[in-house]
């Protein structure tokens, strides 16, 4: 994983971001019906996850319920978008495009959409309570992959914090 990003990062010049994602309320999913059923469970977000990247994209579990999203910006991707009638016209964007809440809505989606797998697994109780926070970093020339994910991650944690003030 570490290594891997840090290739990928010395290998793009720096035209890089990274998304930090965080799987809300999964120690609770251990700590209830126990590790073999979390692991299933993020085995379960890894392939929903996966399902979801587009062309440039790159996951890696970054540990725990914790997820690196690597986007090589240089990366142009096909987005369909309607048009007037029934036809449908391609798009060609730079996937640096996608604002952080685009990314969180994409894969909250694809999250969501796969929720019914994660209810058979947890119950509905449990996987109701199941979220995602991103942060988002972009690779600023010598910084390290360690320095780009810590401020992805605290970027994720402010928008842990602020979110939850929302709710409250």
């Amino acid at each position: 994983g570490f290594a891997r990003m840090q290739a990928i990062i010395d290998d793009k010049d720096g035209s890089l971001e990274i998304f930090y994602l965080d799987i809300n309320n999964f120690s609770k999913v251990n700590n209830t019906l126990g590790h073999n059923i979390g692991d299933t469970t993020l085995v379960t977000a890894a392939t929903l996850l996966l399902g979801s990247l587009r062309d440039g994209e790159t996951l890696h579990r970054f540990g725990g319920d914790e997820f690196v999203i690597v986007k090589d910006t240089n990366v142009q991707h096909d987005r369909r978008q309607a048009s007037t009638g029934d036809d449908r016209t391609d798009r060609r964007q730079k996937i640096s495009d996608e604002t952080v809440e685009g990314l969180q809505s994409r894969f909250s989606r694809a999250f969501d959409n796969g929720i019914t797998t994660i209810k058979e697994i947890l119950g509905r109780d449990l996987s109701n309570q199941l979220g995602l926070s991103v942060g988002h970093a972009i690779h600023k020339d010598g910084q390290t992959v360690g320095e780009l994910i810590e401020q992805a991650d605290k970027d994720m944690y402010t928008r842990k914090l602020i979110s939850k003030a929302l709710m409250e």
